[in-house]
């Protein structure tokens, strides 16, 4: 795969993960039709530094975890369309995080997500991957990968049940929404901290300065959440 020989954004990302044992066998995820995220688990939050943000980083390796390897075929007419090679949610989600230079504020998670790619670009696919983040030697990495493949699901028997065209069509949705609502809780936190800066300085030129940059993470913000908006109307 060209795209995932790149190179993948992070120099000093191969650095961190180093090399996991290859796994010790390959075991059945049980396949999901729908979800709605259950809250935080508390055992996770005892490792979280950014709490904003958690949240958003959980969803996304959940959806990497889960559905990693599945391609993402959208339709002809969409920003994302990519030809009769679509890209999989995992490429797609890493793509994004490389086009802004983005690593997970989370330690434990950003752990989980290097590990996980540290695999998936030796060829494995989804059991095998997951099945040795499980029985790797970093329990750091076992354990938030057990605890979000577990039941932190809600599943719904209304649509998509048995359906993996409709499933398909559901991640096509929902993995750029997710993208938007991280990039969106950054921009939230990035404010929130130019704010309290502002009200710290009594620089005229720093003012200046921290509220033209305020301004433009507003507008940023504003794009983003007009449209997660669109989104969830369609």
């Amino acid at each position: 795969r060209q795209e995932r020989e790149r190179e993948r954004r992070r120099g000093e990302a191969a650095q961190r993960r180093g090399e996991l044992p290859p796994p010790p066998g390959v075991e059945d995820i049980p396949e999901i039709s729908s979800y709605k995220p259950l809250p935080e688990a508390p055992l996770l939050s005892t490792l979280e530094e950014d709490a904003v943000l958690a949240p958003s980083e959980q969803e996304l390796l959940r959806f990497i975890l889960r559905d990693g390897c599945t391609p993402l075929e959208f339709e002809t007419d969409s920003e994302f369309y990519a030809g009769d090679q679509p890209r999989s949610v995992a490429e797609f989600i890493d793509d994004a995080f490389a086009a802004d230079d983005l690593v997970f504020s989370n330690s434990c998670y950003r752990r989980v997500y290097d590990a996980y790619f540290a695999l998936y670009d030796r060829g494995m696919d989804q059991n095998a991957i997951v099945r040795a983040l499980l029985d790797g030697e970093d329990r750091t990495v076992a354990m938030v990968t057990g605890e979000l493949l577990e039941e932190k699901y809600q599943l719904t028997v209304k649509s998509f049940v048995g359906s993996m065209t409709a499933r398909g069509s559901w991640l096509v949705n929902y993995v750029p929404r997710a993208i938007l609502a991280y990039q969106d809780k950054r921009m939230q936190k990035d404010g929130a901290q130019l704010t309290a800066a502002l009200k710290e300085t009594t620089s005229p030129e720093e003012q200046i300065r921290l509220l033209q940059r305020i301004e433009h993470i507003n507008s940023i913000r504003r794009m983003l959440q007009s449209k997660l908006g669109r989104d969830k109307k369609e």
